[in-house]
């Protein structure tokens, strides 16, 4: 039994290493908002733009595009 426990623990960490190299794209979304383009334009330093969710909520955390 402690065989199998050790071969499963050197199998994950070879997968573990495989998948280290693998590329991964990460994006944190606080928020959406949904604007003319003419309000878009008229952003300046500084600007505020309001979310569709307040401070308190979560951040969506996307990995390759999906949440």
């Amino acid at each position: 039994m402690a065989e199998q426990v050790a071969a499963g623990g050197a199998s994950a960490e070879r997968l573990l290493e495989f998948m280290s190299d693998v590329p991964l794209t990460l994006s944190v979304q606080m928020g959406r908002a949904r604007m003319p383009l003419r309000d878009v334009m008229g952003l300046s330093e500084g600007s505020v733009v309001e979310l569709d969710k307040s401070e308190n909520d979560a951040l969506d955390l996307y990995a390759n595009d999906r949440l």
